[in-house]
Parts: structure tokens; C-alpha cells; sequence
């Protein structure tokens, strides 16, 4: 690069505080295009004030953000990078930061390994013996490095450690992490952290994901301010130590396809701070409550054959065992009245029969997915108006769609959740439900009154609803027969505001011959220049029925799609035996008077919705032109009633 503008960058660095610069110089030599969240999580860990150091960079232009990505120039890289060789050259002391394996071995020649303070190295091959006189260590980073030889030493000062594969049994015993902030070993071959106690007083963060010889956990008692244990695919851990009842800060707690997991200790049932818990795959565990618990996934932790309802009679003992089968058939999901902050509950594939009426007062409530379930029917949802994600996909018995709510306007705090930005009713795979009709007319009118309340902020959600059906509704003005269709380019009406994007598709799903094999299937809509990728995926285990779904998209508009021209297309990715034929498609540009129109239509024939509480009044709801609902009180001795139109 030209000196002089080398020279001018270099100003820029100069003007920096002392931490900004280690800021700069971390980023600069590790984690140019990482993602925000991970660098300012990894910075803070090393006591680096993230937020404001960040924000400095920006404002001096050194670094940028976007799409939730630290940038960094590639001047500014290199400008960095020289800055350590620099310091290198002039004072061996400074030397403070490796990332590459050469780097290693001239520390070692030099003797300059108590001065390292950070090392991250990607695709490597080292002798663990090196790691040994790295006393002065805060931050370590391993990620596909063979390491060979025996481990045998650790710096105490580490405040940082991530190594994905760590090869072994167990960490160096001489190692006495007292500052230790995170500590994250994934798809490790650890059998046992250490043997005998270690003090960690700052742990936050324990992440043994995919660890798959990982027989035992220590006492929870040695890092009391714990906030994340996530021992997900585990799968020879058998039992949790009864301290984990001591974690009074803990927030989010993963026991994922923890298969051999046969004993829970009572006392979780203290923890309070719990917000979210995922026990899928975990089949020999049961809870009795989750108080306060915002998030909830036990997938498929329970045989068929469990009940429920028996959890609530449940004797507390030092370690709750598989339950015993029991003499009826139903089984039902405890009362959630003690858990009303939840905000995500996934209790899909649990062999359940029935849901407590009380899981429609979860008003906080934003994602529910049901699917796999065994349900007939549901209890109403429609207090549920903060509901963004719905799933009741493969629930092989259901009759009937729940009551849905009225959707209403998102906070800002939700917007980023995942949830969001991919809003949707799925129920794919019901074929006992009777009314299509019905349920086309509730799963469409709640889009529409969707998009009405969310579309000041379009490009934060995008909507996708799976219904069963074989025909593209005539609202459709574009329709073809096949899997694309030609768009047109938009065209703009005076006095009418375009807000989106909808389009559909007709599709059948079967399996065409047996197999022993996982079998799956996807389906890609391209739309408006590819900048739309939305996949739908169906696991064929779980597939039963042949008939017909239709697929409905709607996509916020953006002033980019105003001159493209390239056609609405689905394509289909299929695996083991499945067989997917996209039958139909079409598609409409949405404008602001169409919602009105669009919803009028859905809901013509229900004029006044009313519905008794617990002291017999009732609220009522009318439907006037202007597409808002009014309230009044009154007294009527029914419970939920449906004037209609004569």
C-alpha cells in the first residue's frame, strides 16, 4: 500500500486510548468479519469494555457494522498486524499476540512466551509442550488444530478459552482457573473436566456441546455465577450433580439429545433465574414446573406411553427417575399459570393428548410449536397476542384449528428475535382436520391483520403459513400451472401504497419407496432476484399423508424490488425415498387498501365476536369497515358466541 496513506491510517491509531488500541489490534489480527455479538462477548471477557471501545472505532472509522458483522478494511488489517510486527522488532517484549504457527517457534527462539497474552489459531498443526510457558495467557482460541504430545500446563491468568475438538480426557491438573470467564469445549474428547475441586468464581459460561465421552459434570457448587451450561448431544452423561440447584444466576440451561440422561436432581426446580430450557431427545426425564421460565423445549422427552399429568403428582427425591408407565392413555401438559412470563415454548414430539386451558393466559408468549403432538383439539389461543410463530405440524389427530388471536403491534425488543423475523402459522401434515375452508379462512385472515399492525416496520418479518389445500385462492391474479411463474414488474396506482409481496404454491409430499434412512425434504422459494430465500423443511419420518398443502409467502416490500423482473420459482430438494411435485403457484403485489378489502372478505360472515371471563362479563369485539376492533362490557350467560351477518 502507498506510504502516505499508510501514514495517515496509522494517525488514526495513534489518537486512540490504550485500550481502543488493543481493541483495534485484537480486531485487526483475529476477528476481522466475525459477528458483533461474538467479539464484543470475547472482548468483554478479556476486560475490554466492548460497547464504548466499539463505538470509538466507528466513530474514527476504523471499523464497521453491518448486517450484525465487524468489518475491518483491509488496509486497517493490515495496518494492525504490522503494528504488532513492529513492536516486535523494536520491543520483544510487546510481542503479545499470535495467530499463526511460525509465529510459535520464533517466540520460543526468542524466549518471549510469558509475554503472550493472546492466541488464536485455525488450521494448525502444534506440540501441546509449547503451550506450557505461556504463563501470562488470557485469551485462548483453538479451532481445527491437530495438537499432538502430552498437555500438561495452562496459564491461571486465562480469561477466555474456546477450543472446538479439544483431543483430550481431561484439562492440565495444575491448571487453577480462577479467572476464567468462559469456557467453551466443543466436540471435545473430555471425559471429565478434573478430578477433585477447582474454584471458579467468574465462570459465566460452560459450553460442552458434542462432547461425546463426557461422563460426568463437577460440583456446580465451583462456579456459583454460572449463567449458560449447555451440554447438548452429551449422550453419555447419565446424571446432573445435585448442586446444580446452587446456580442462582443461571438463565439458559441445554440438555439437547443428552439420550443416557436418566436422573434430573429436584432442586432445579429452584431456579428461578431460568429462562430458557431444551430437553429434546432427552427421554428419561420428567419436571414438575418451570417457575419463571421464559423459554421451554422438551421435544420428544417422553415415550408415548408417560403421563403427564402424573408429573404433578410427583414425590421429590435426591434424583427424579424415569416415570413408570401408566394405566391411561391421555396425556397432558401440566398447568402453566406459574410460568406466565414464558416467551417461547417448544414442546414438540412429547406424545401429548392435551394442553391446560391455562396455556392461552401466556400473553407474553411468542412462539409456540406443538408439532408431533397427538392432539384432538386445542384450547383457545386467542389471548395469545403476542403470538409470531405457530406450529402444528404432524399433529396426526387434530380436528380443528385453536382460536387464534388478533395480532398485535411488535416491540422493538422482538423484532430481533428469530421468531420475528420469520412469522408463520405451519400446519403441515394434520390430515384429520376436517374444515379446510375454515382453516384456510383463520390462517389467512390472521396474515392480513398481521402485516395491518406490523407493516410501519416491513423489513424486519417475513410470513409463511402451510395449510392443507388444493387450490390457489382467486385472489391470486397471477396463476400458472408447474413450480414458476413469470413477475411482472410492479406497477405503482395513484393513492395506493404498496407494502409486499405474495405469492403461493400448491404442493404434494409422499414417499415413493421404503427406506431404512433418515428421509427429508425442502422446499426453496426464489423469488424477486433470489434477494428472498425461504426453506421449508419436512422430516418424511414423520409423514403420513399424501393430499395436497398449499404454501403461502408474503414478503414486506423494499424500494430494491421496483425494477426486477425475474420470475417466482420453487424448487424442491428431496432425500431418502420422499418424492415432493409443486402442483401450482401464483402470486399478487399487495398494496395498503388491499389488506382492508383482503380482510373484509375474511371476515364478512363474523360480524361481533364476544366471550364471557371468569365474573361473567364479557368483552365485546365489532368488526367495522375501518378495520378496527372496539370494546364494550356487558353480561350474557354464554361463553364464546358468533353473531353472523343476515
Amino acid at each position: 500500500p502507498d506510504k502516505d496513506v499508510m501514514d495517515v491510517l496509522r494517525l488514526s491509531f495513534d489518537d486512540l486510548r490504550e485500550t481502543e488500541k488493543e481493541i483495534f489490534l485484537h480486531i485487526a489480527c483475529f476477528f476481522n468479519t466475525y459477528t458483533e455479538k461474538y467479539v464484543k462477548n470475547v472482548l468483554n471477557c478479556c476486560e475490554f469494555h466492548a460497547d464504548i471501545g466499539l463505538r470509538v472505532l466507528i466513530d474514527k472509522s476504523l471499523v464497521s457494522i453491518e448486517d450484525e458483522t465487524i468489518l475491518m478494511h483491509n488496509l486497517l488489517e493490515d495496518l494492525g498486524r504490522n503494528i504488532v510486527a513492529e513492536y516486535t522488532s523494536k520491543e520483544p517484549k510487546k510481542w503479545r499476540r499470535l495467530w499463526f504457527e511460525k509465529q510459535f517457534y520464533d517466540v520460543m527462539l526468542e524466549n518471549m512466551e510469558k509475554n503472550v497474552e493472546a492466541i488464536v489459531l485455525n488450521y494448525e498443526d502444534v506440540d501441546a509442550v509449547i503451550f506450557e510457558d505461556f504463563s501470562n495467557l488470557r485469551l485462548l482460541i483453538i479451532d481445527h488444530v491437530n495438537v499432538s504430545g502430552s498437555f500438561n500446563c495452562l496459564s491461571n491468568e486465562l480469561r477466555y478459552i474456546e477450543w472446538s475438538g479439544y483431543p483430550f480426557m481431561y484439562l492440565p491438573s495444575c491448571f487453577q482457573p480462577n479467572q476464567l470467564v468462559e469456557l467453551i469445549l466443543k466436540c471435545s474428547s473430555i471425559k471429565q473436566l478434573w478430578e477433585g475441586k477447582k474454584n471458579l468464581p467468574k465462570l459465566r459460561i460452560l459450553d460442552l456441546r458434542y462432547s461425546e465421552n463426557l461422563i460426568k459434570i463437577p460440583d456446580f457448587g465451583e462456579f456459583p455465577n454460572l449463567e449458560r451450561l449447555n451440554l447438548k448431544g452429551c449422550i453419555q452423561l447419565v446424571q446432573l450433580d445435585p448442586s446444580i440447584g446452587l446456580l442462582k444466576k443461571i438463565v439458559y440451561l441445554n440438555l439437547r439429545y443428552c439420550r443416557s440422561l436418566v436422573s434430573i436432581p429436584n432442586n432445579i426446580f429452584g431456579l428461578r433465574s431460568l429462562i430458557v430450557l431444551k430437553m429434546h431427545g432427552c427421554s428419561g426425564c420428567w419436571f414438575k414446573e418451570f417457575n419463571n421460565t421464559r423459554h421451554l423445549d422438551i421435544s420428544e422427552s417422553a415415550s408415548h406411553s408417560q403421563s403427564m399429568s402424573s408429573i404433578c403428582k410427583w414425590t421429590p427425591k435426591p434424583y427424579h427417575s424415569l416415570l413408570p408407565t401408566p394405566t391411561t392413555n391421555t396425556v397432558m401438559f401440566p398447568s402453566l399459570l406459574s410460568i406466565y412470563c414464558l416467551r417461547e415454548v417448544d414442546i414438540s414430539c412429547c406424545g401429548l393428548s392435551q394442553l391446560p386451558e391455562a396455556i392461552g393466559c401466556l400473553r407474553w408468549l411468542e412462539m409456540l410449536n406443538l408439532g408431533g403432538n397427538n392432539f384432538v383439539t386445542l384450547p383457545s389461543l386467542r389471548e395469545l397476542s403476542k403470538l409470531v410463530h405457530l406450529n402444528l405440524e404432524d399433529c396426526k389427530r387434530l380436528e380443528s384449528l385453536p382460536e387464534l388471536p388478533f395480532p398485535s403491534t411488535i416491540e422493538q425488543d422482538l423484532r430481533k428475535n428469530r421468531y420475528w423475523k420469520r412469522a408463520g402459522l405451519f400446519i403441515f401434515n394434520c390430515p384429520k382436520i376436517s374444515d379446510k375452508e375454515r382453516c384456510s379462512r383463520m390462517t389467512f385472515s390472521w396474515m392480513t391483520q398481521f402485516i395491518q399492525m406490523n407493516n410501519e416496520h416491513p423489513a424486519f418479518f417475513y410470513i409463511g403459513i402451510v395449510n392443507p389445500g388444493s387450490e390457489i385462492p382467486s385472489l391470486f391474479n397471477n396463476q400458472s400451472v408447474g413450480s414458476s411463474i413469470p413477475v411482472s414488474p410492479v406497477t405503482r396506482y395513484k393513492g395506493h401504497n404498496i407494502v409486499g409481496f405474495l405469492c403461493c404454491a400448491v404442493f404434494s409430499l409422499a414417499h415413493c419407496y421404503p427406506t431404512t434412512t433418515r428421509s427429508w425434504a425442502m422446499l426453496e422459494l426464489y423469488a424477486l432476484n433470489n434477494v428472498v430465500f425461504l426453506p421449508v423443511n419436512l422430516d418424511g419420518n414423520l409423514i403420513t399423508v399424501t393430499s395436497n398443502h398449499i404454501w403461502l409467502i408474503y414478503f414486506p416490500w423494499k424500494s430494491s424490488y421496483d425494477d426486477l423482473y425475474a420470475p417466482f420459482h420453487v424448487k424442491t430438494k428431496c432425500v431418502g425415498g420422499l418424492d415432493v411435485e409443486v402442483k401450482k403457484c401464483g402470486y399478487r403485489w399487495v398494496y395498503k387498501q388491499d389488506l382492508q378489502e383482503l380482510n373484509s372478505k375474511m371476515m364478512h360472515k363474523h360480524k361481533f365476536l364476544e366471550f364471557e371471563d371468569d365474573n361473567h362479563n364479557y368483552t365485546h369485539l365489532k368488526y367495522r369497515r375501518n378495520n378496527t376492533w372496539t370494546r364494550r362490557s356487558g353480561r350474557t350467560s354464554s361463553k364464546w358466541i358468533t353473531k353472523k351477518k343476515h
